[in-house]
C-alpha cells in the first residue's frame, strides 16, 4: 500500500487577529467584545460531525476543536502523552490503571469535576459509543474522590493514548445532552448555540485555565471551497481551515495573512485486493508500489501541499513510549 501525506492548512488574517487581541471589535454598551468569526469545511453533516456529543459519532472532534470540552490526556505537538484534565496516572498492574484528576476544575455550568462525574461520563461512553468500548475494554469503572480507577477486560497497552481521542472528552451527564446535540464540557467556551450550520460559542467564566482572550466565536460551515475562500478575502471570517489546495495562491504573496501548515497522519492511499491471486505474488506488489509515483502524486495533484509517505506516521511526530 502506497500513501502520500496531507498538509491541513489554515489560513488566518493576521491583521484582524491583531485587532481582536488588541481590544477592537464590536461594542455593547460600554463593554468591547471581541468576536472571532472561523469558516471550516471540516464541520457539518455530511462529515458525520455535526452537534457537541462526544458520544455520538465523531462529535467530539468539534467538541474538542472548538474550545468546549477537554480530555484527560492529550498528546503534545511531538506527539508525547501529557496530563489535561488528569494530573497523572498509575499502573496498578497489566489491566489496573488509577488516573487522578485536577482538583480546580469546573464544567462551565459550575459543577465540580469529581471522580464520580468522569466515571458516569466513561460508562455512557462505553454504553453508547461505536469505536470506544473495542478500543478501551473497560471492565469496570470506581471513583474515589478525586481519581478514577479502570480495570480493563484484557491488555491493553494503549489505554492513555485511546483516552486522548475525542470520544473521552469530560461532559457533565448530569446536565444531559439538549435537542440541538449541546454539552456542557470543562473547555474554554460555552456553546450558546448549536446547529447543522453554525456554533456560537462564548467565553466559559468558570475555565479552570484562565479567561480566555476572546470573547465569542462563531464556527460558520462553509461546504463550498470557493464560497470559503471569498469569505476569508471579503473579512467576513477572521479564518479558514479547509481552503481548496487551489485557493492557497491567491493568500500567499499577501502580508495580511498568514499561512499555517503541517504534516499530519491523514493520508491518500492506495488499497490491494488481496484475495486477486495475482496480488499475492510478493514481486507483483513490489512492482507496483515501484511504479506509483508518490512525488508527482504530492506536488501536481496536491499542489505541493503534502509529503510523500514512508510509513504511517509524519516525520515530525516522535513515537509514544506503550506502558
Amino acid at each position: 500500500m502506497k500513501q502520500s501525506k496531507k498538509i491541513g492548512c489554515l489560513l488566518l488574517s493576521a491583521i484582524l487577529i491583531s485587532m481582536l487581541l488588541a481590544g477592537c471589535g464590536k461594542t455593547t454598551s460600554n463593554k468591547t467584545e471581541k468576536v472571532f468569526n472561523y469558516g471550516t469545511m471540516a464541520y457539518g453533516v455530511a462529515m458525520g460531525n455535526a452537534g457537541l456529543n462526544p458520544h455520538d459519532g465523531y462529535s467530539g472532534w468539534s467538541a474538542v476543536r472548538y474550545g468546549v470540552g477537554e480530555t484527560l490526556f492529550k498528546f503534545n505537538s511531538s506527539m508525547e502523552l501529557e496530563p489535561w484534565l488528569a494530573k497523572d496516572y498509575k499502573q496498578i498492574d497489566e489491566y489496573t490503571v488509577q488516573i487522578n484528576l485536577r482538583d480546580d476544575v469546573l464544567f462551565s455550568n459550575g459543577n465540580k469535576m469529581t471522580g464520580e462525574a468522569v466515571k458516569t461520563c466513561l460508562d455512557d461512553l462505553i454504553a453508547v459509543h461505536d469505536r470506544a468500548p473495542k478500543d478501551l475494554q473497560i471492565k469496570s469503572i470506581t471513583a474515589d474522590g478525586q481519581s478514577v480507577t479502570i480495570v480493563s477486560e484484557k491488555k491493553v497497552p494503549g489505554l492513555m493514548n485511546y483516552l486522548c481521542d475525542p470520544y473521552g472528552t469530560i461532559i457533565d451527564m448530569t446536565a444531559g445532552v439538549s435537542k440541538d446535540k449541546n454539552v456542557v464540557g470543562t473547555g474554554p467556551y460555552v456553546a450558546v448555540n448549536v446547529t447543522d450550520t453554525e456554533i456560537n460559542l462564548e467565553a466559559n467564566k468558570k475555565y479552570w485555565n484562565g479567561m480566555p482572550k476572546v470573547d465569542k466565536v462563531n464556527v460558520k460551515s462553509i461546504t463550498d471551497g470557493d464560497t470559503l475562500t471569498m469569505a476569508l478575502q471579503s473579512g467576513e471570517i477572521d479564518a479558514a481551515q479547509g481552503l481548496p489546495y487551489a485557493s492557497l495562491k491567491l493568500f500567499e504573496s499577501d502580508n495580511k495573512y498568514t499561512i499555517s501548515s503541517t504534516n499530519t497522519s491523514r493520508v491518500y492511499q492506495a488499497a490491494l485486493n488481496y484475495n486477486s491471486k495475482i496480488i499475492q505474488d510478493n514481486a507483483v506488489r513490489k512492482a507496483m508500489a515501484m511504479c506509483m509515483d508518490k512525488e508527482g502524486f504530492t506536488s501536481v495533484l496536491l499542489q505541493g501541499n503534502g509529503t510523500p509517505a514512508v510509513g504511517p506516521f509524519p516525520d515530525n511526530f516522535k513515537l509514544v513510549e506503550m506502558m
